[in-house]
């Protein structure tokens, strides 16, 4: 026998609820009543005979085919350290970003947080004392090579008239584990902020304006918690040095008013740092965010095992909101306020 039914038996299924099965009285010599739910979304009952004993009777629910926009696919395979994905912060055009193979290049940058090496393009904590320099609409370039999904190559530049940069590091992610190690050596010369501006300019003896440079290296691991935090801890070593010019051999101690511009007294400090970082976001979209949070921590602490002796702590936090709101625009959709509160 097969019978059709239209609305009431839609109706009469959801009381029962159709996803799981309704086992029926026990009657003598009944049949297992199969219900197949069919493409046209009505509903087939068939009536099949049983393999069972005449005493049982049971009413089983099937499903039938299944709409192909519902049907669960297998997800993506996620970059659980997010190594080639971009933070909200960076606008990046080219390409690179999805980890396929290949020489990649582009503008932007391409290094994702939370990182705890050193350079220009990096944001190593919510407020980046060591990097503060002066610096107006600088261009950032990156090229480099993906050797595969989770093995990179990556060279960034950034330059403007006051500050340039450059970052060589190289990332991959074993199988073994869930997170990533990454190196890098960089290099960074700009007008050292603290000299310029204010009630007067501080120049060098040779009367020309301070230029701060860094170079060094560093290794850390990044791991993803979970979808939401990620940490990253690391080991930091560079070299700072006051010099008159961003290509400049000449280096500086002092000032053109004889105060000590750096600890050493032959102009170059060493820098050995342990660092740890970590990102809690709550973003709807990391790419352009339109709503959530996203809360920044970390600590540097400085090891005094070179000969400049340098020792110190610091530790770091802020929190950036983005509210969506529907106060003013020209064209459709949502507008985003965002707030922001950093400390350290």
């Amino acid at each position: 026998m097969h019978y059709r039914l239209g609305f009431l038996g839609t109706l009469l299924l959801a009381v029962l609820g159709w996803t799981t099965a309704v086992i029926a009285e026990p009657t003598s010599g009944s049949r297992p009543l199969t219900l197949t739910v069919v493409e046209d979304n009505f509903f087939d009952f068939q009536l099949q005979k049983s393999a069972k004993n005449a005493d049982n009777a049971a009413v089983e629910v099937t499903q039938g085919p299944e709409d192909p926009k519902t049907e669960s696919e297998p997800e993506a395979a996620k970059d659980s350290t997010g190594i080639f994905a971009p933070t909200a912060d960076n606008l990046v055009i080219g390409s690179g970003q999805s980890g396929q193979p290949g020489v990649i290049f582009g503008f932007g940058s391409l290094i994702a947080e939370p990182t705890t090496l050193n350079g220009l393009t990096r944001t190593t904590g919510p407020v980046p004392a060591q990097n503060q320099v002066l610096t107006l609409s600088p261009v950032e370039l990156y090229t480099g090579f993906n050797f595969s999904e989770k093995n990179r190559l990556l060279l960034e530049i950034q330059a403007d008239p006051q500050a340039a940069s450059g970052d060589l590091s190289y990332t991959f992610s074993p199988e073994s584990i869930a997170g990533a190690f990454s190196l890098n050596v960089f290099t960074q010369r700009a007008f050292a902020g603290v000299f310029v501006g204010g009630n007067r300019d501080v120049e060098l003896s040779d009367n020309r304006t301070p230029w701060l440079h860094r170079t060094g290296a560093g290794f850390e691991y990044t791991q993803a918690v979970n979808d939401s935090l990620d940490i990253a801890a690391g080991a930091n070593y560079q070299r700072v040095t006051v010099r008159d010019g961003a290509f400049s051999q000449n280096i500086f101690a002092e000032d053109e008013f004889g105060n000590a511009v750096t600890v050493s007294k032959d102009g170059k400090d060493d820098l050995v740092t342990l660092s740890f970082a970590g990102v809690l976001s709550n973003l709807d979209n990391r790419g352009f965010p339109t709503r959530g949070n996203r809360v920044r921590f970390g600590t540097d602490v400085s090891l005094p095992i070179t000969n400049t002796d340098i020792f110190f702590s610091r530790v770091s936090g802020g929190i950036v909101q983005y509210v969506p709101v529907d106060l003013f625009g020209f064209g459709s959709g949502e507008r985003t306020l965002v707030f922001s509160a950093q400390g350290g």
